[in-house]
């Protein structure tokens, strides 16, 4: 659902809300464990995406 939310606030043009939404989405999908590896990657790729477009540089992947 967060990553929705991301995904919708980025095509609005709220990079700050869809920052937060995806940083979210992270966070929900760390456990359980190894079952939401491909989520997650996916999740990465479009919170870089939106981070570049704001101008920030926080996207290193931990």
């Amino acid at each position: 659902m967060c990553e929705g939310l991301g995904a919708t606030h980025f095509c609005l043009g709220d990079t700050r809300k869809a920052t937060e939404y995806y940083k979210q989405a992270l966070t929900v999908s760390e456990e359980p464990k190894g079952v939401w590896t491909i989520a997650r990657e996916g999740i990465w790729r479009k919170l870089k995406k939106v981070m570049e477009n704001a101008g920030t540089e926080e996207t290193t992947q931990p």
